[in-house]
């Protein structure tokens, strides 16, 4: 969904202005909507793929299911707590 809506939005930008007069979905802020929208998306998505590691080590047994949750919590923590350093 992520990527099919981010490809919507690059044929957006690239409409002519001519052909944006009267048109609402055309709007800048409306593509930008459109934009951030695919973002989130993306972002619900890798965390989907990420939340789905933990159900395959549940294959191998439980105590595999646990270590591969906190696993995975350590390691979404330290993603969203990162700092980019210039």
């Amino acid at each position: 969904m992520s990527i099919r809506l981010a490809n919507q939005v690059l044929f957006l930008i690239n409409v002519p202005e001519a052909a944006r007069a009267g048109n609402d979905a055309l709007a800048p802020k409306e593509v930008a909507r459109r934009l951030n929208r695919a973002g989130y998306m993306m972002a619900v998505g890798i965390r989907s793929l990420f939340f789905a590691v933990p159900l395959v080590f549940w294959l191998f047994g439980p105590a595999f299911l646990v270590v591969a949750t906190i696993g995975l919590l350590v390691a979404l923590f330290r993603l969203d707590r990162s700092q980019v350093m210039d």
